[in-house]
Formats: C-alpha cells, structure tokens, sequence
C-alpha cells in the first residue's frame, strides 16, 4: 500500500473511530455530520469524499466490526486447543466491545442482514461444519442455518443491553452464544450454562 492509500486508510478510520465515541455518548440519532467535520478538523467535500451520508458511515462500521471478528474466529480456529464453545464465546465478547454504533445498527436492520449473509460465508459455518462431523453437535442441524443463529441471537442480546443502558453488553452475549449452542449440542450431552461440555458418565464394566 502507497502513501496516499494510507493517509486514505487512517483518515477512513479516523471518522470511524470518531463517529463510534460520539455515537456512544450521543446516540447515533443525536450524531450530526458537522460534529465529526468540527471534531476532526477537515472540511464537509473531505468528508463526503469518504462517506455519503451517516448511513453509509453505519454500514462501513458494521463491515469492518464483522469483518474483525471473524478475522479473530479464524485465528482462535487455528489453535485446536480451543474447544468450539471457546472460540464461539470469543466471537461474543469481540462483537459486545465493538459498542457505538451496535444498538443502531439493530434498529436499522443492517446487523440481522450483514450478520446473517458474513456468518454464511464465514470460518463460523466451517467451524461448525467440523465440530458437527466430529460428532460435538447434532447432525440435523445446518452448519449455516447455526451460524446464522448464532449471530443474530449474540447481536440482539448486545443490542437489547445497549438499547436498555445494561453497562454488562458481554454477558448478555455471552448467556446468549451458550444458550444457542446448547440447544445443538448431542442429545443426552450434561452442560452447565456457561461451561464446557462435562464428560459423559462412566458405566460400569
């Protein structure tokens, strides 16, 4: 990448970040284009160069949240020590501390429809493709359609705490990717909310 791609890039980033802290304290409803052009010191043309309007700002946020933490999901698929309950609950805890713009983003539509359509392609679908065929899930559940399940149960649950001034939006999503994942494990398979699978029970010889 050349220089003028970067100063692009940090300039990009920059209204983002700006418009997630003014967001997060305003409401994305109160957020004006003139607070981020006056907060940042560039001029309106310099703006509109990057970003059409504030709905465009929204959905490039939402693209680049996901797009992160399914980047992370990739990573953490990686270290086969993790189990599939950790590297799910992970995803959780990455997109409850991506707060801003979430709650907004919900009401709009935009994280159903982003969330649903970057699960189906994502690593997440694979994961649980591969956790399935391992025998840690139930075979008559689709690995997209869990995907998709996944992630739109973890945003509501964010979106709902956000929307209510829970200060606590990473438990909820948490509780609600257990919640989620309990409902696909094997049957007759004893789990504690929260917690990792528990062995199955020895029979006796």
């Amino acid at each position: 990448m050349g220089l003028r791609e970067r100063k692009k890039a940090r300039l990009r980033a920059s209204i983002l970040a700006t418009a997630v802290d003014l967001a997060s304290r305003r409401g994305f409803d109160a957020l004006r284009v003139r607070d981020l052009i006056d907060q940042l010191e560039i001029s309106e043309a310099t703006f509109f160069n990057y970003f059409s309007s504030k709905s465009e700002l929204l959905d490039a946020w939402l693209a680049d949240e996901l797009a992160n933490a399914f980047a992370q999901l990739a990573g953490e698929s990686r270290n086969r020590r993790s189990t599939l309950r950790q590297r799910v609950r992970q995803l959780a805890r990455v997109a409850a501390n991506a707060e801003g713009l979430a709650a907004a983003a919900w009401q709009r539509g935009r994280l159903q429809r982003a969330a649903g359509a970057a699960a189906a392609r994502s690593d997440l679908a694979a994961l649980l493709a591969a956790s399935r065929d391992a025998g840690e899930l139930r075979r008559d559940i689709e690995p997209v359609e869990l995907a998709e399940l996944l992630v739109a149960s973890v945003g509501l649950a964010i979106a709902v705490a956000l929307g209510s001034g829970d200060p606590r939006p990473e438990a909820r999503a948490l509780r609600a990717a257990d919640l989620v994942l309990d409902g696909a494990r094997r049957r007759h398979e004893r789990v504690r909310l929260g917690s990792q699978p528990a062995p199955p029970p020895v029979r006796p010889a």
